[in-house]
């Protein structure tokens, strides 16, 4: 019985061994930033890359967490963090990662995913190459590495093999916001990045303006976004009453973690009364529908904005 506890021990550590050397391989590669960046982890697995990380460096840390929802909210971590962005979608399917793929440009990408995956694997790295920047892969098998050499950079291979990193650059957006996603698909980007280790922006319009890291707040309710907690979004919507925002709408609004904030200002198209904006983005929050079905509580906010 001794023999087998320190058997089933010792393959405990060397499991986070192995994930506390792939997080050692990251951070040395997040060195390279001068800026705030925002990063994606996908994963179903128990051990998760973005707690340590946010300690270290100036980013804001997307979970998209495909497990358990009550284990993730019990994560210690939390409590203390004001840089991690949880979300967990009950099903997360290919639509789903298509249109986050459409909407958001991470620096950034972190997949450890082993069994909650609900579409092909090769639809899946397709999509997981346009997320952002570069890309980590975690768990990497022969049939994933072929992928990617056929088609990108690979910069390096850690671990036996095992973590995956590969260079994807994505110059832009093809939506603004999760809310668009019925436009149609454009081979040119709507909207074009610029984007290195010491800046970001985003051309809009022809005007160029710096990129804010972070994530849309239409992102995180459509993703089933958990933490931040409501109670705390709400706190910073309620802040935002005296901003004179003119389109105070949540798709005007960037989840950094804690931190909520505001952006496009001053849209000469726009002439929504702040005080309105506000109400009506505080009572999205109340509704206690939004975690069950976010889209009929986003068609419910539209309406509310008429």
């Amino acid at each position: 019985m001794k023999k087998l506890f320190y058997l089933i021990f010792f393959f405990i550590c060397q499991i986070f061994a192995y994930d506390a050397n792939n997080s050692a391989i990251i951070r040395n590669f997040l060195n390279q930033y001068r800026r705030p960046i925002t990063i994606l982890e996908i994963t179903d697995q128990p051990i998760y890359y973005s707690f340590e990380l946010c300690r270290y460096f100036n980013i804001t840390c997307c979970l998209l967490y495909l497990g358990n929802r009550n284990r993730i909210m019990q994560d210690s971590y939390l409590i203390n963090s004001n840089k991690v962005v949880v979300l967990n979608p009950e099903q997360f399917t290919g639509e789903m990662l298509q249109t986050l793929t459409r909407c958001e440009h991470f620096d950034v990408s972190i997949i450890n995913v082993r069994n909650n995956l609900k579409m092909s694997l090769e639809s899946a790295l397709e999509y997981f190459s346009k997320l952002g920047d570069y890309l980590f892969i975690d768990d990497t098998t022969a049939k994933i590495r072929n992928f990617f050499e056929s088609s990108y950079k690979i910069l390096d291979q850690f671990s036996n093999n095992k973590l995956l990193a590969i260079s994807t650059p994505k110059n832009g957006l093809d939506i603004p916001r999760w809310a668009k996603k019925n436009l149609p698909m454009s081979d040119i980007p709507r909207y074009f990045v610029e984007s290195n280790f010491l800046e970001k922006y985003l051309i809009k319009n022809a005007k160029k303006t710096k990129w804010i890291h972070g994530i849309n707040l239409v992102t995180f309710i459509m993703l089933y976004g958990i933490y931040p907690s409501n109670e705390m979004i709400i706190e910073n919507i309620y802040e935002m009453k005296r901003s004179g925002h003119n389109d105070l709408v949540v798709g005007n609004m960037i989840i950094q973690g804690k931190t909520v904030q505001l952006i496009d200002f001053a849209d000469s198209r726009r002439s929504l009364r702040t005080r309105k904006g506000v109400s009506a983005a505080i009572k999205l929050f109340k509704d206690k529908e939004l975690l069950i079905n976010p889209y009929a509580s986003m068609q419910n906010y539209g309406e509310r904005l008429t």
